[in-house]
Parts: C-alpha cells; structure tokens; sequence
C-alpha cells in the first residue's frame, strides 16, 4: 500500500475514476486516512473525497509535464 503524509495524515488513494467508469463526468477521487498501529496500517474513519473536472485534470497534468502530447506509431493505432 503506498501511503503518503499530506497535512499530518497518513492518505492512500483508494479510488480514481470518471463519474460514470466510462470515461463521461468529472474525475471522482477517495483516498483513506491510515494510522499505524503496532506495525499495521488501519483506517481512522477519515477520508479525503471529491470530484475533479476532467478538463482540470488535463490542463494541470499538461502544465506541470506530467502529460504530454506525443505521435503515435502508424502500428500502434
């Protein structure tokens, strides 16, 4: 499990999909607040919920070069 520290919380992302899973809404977002407890990860109760737009996502991931355009090879489509 990857478990990052975001605010003083232990968060995993638990889910990330389109509001409908076929690609269609925005971008919905879970991710659980985790608490080591004698070497095990539980959960808190916490969590982190939320909805991105899609266009959003798209621009932020281009502006920060996480996305890129690129060709593809004739074979490949």
């Amino acid at each position: 499990m990857d478990i990052m520290q975001i605010r003083g919380r232990r968060v995993h992302l638990s889910n990330l999909h389109t509001r409908d899973g076929y690609g269609n809404g925005p971008i919905t977002l879970g991710c659980g607040v985790y608490r080591e407890v004698h070497g095990r990860e539980e959960r808190t109760g916490e969590s982190i919920r939320g909805e991105i737009p899609t266009e959003e996502l798209i621009r932020w991931g281009l502006r920060k070069g996480y996305l890129k355009f690129v060709q593809l090879r004739e074979e490949e489509t």
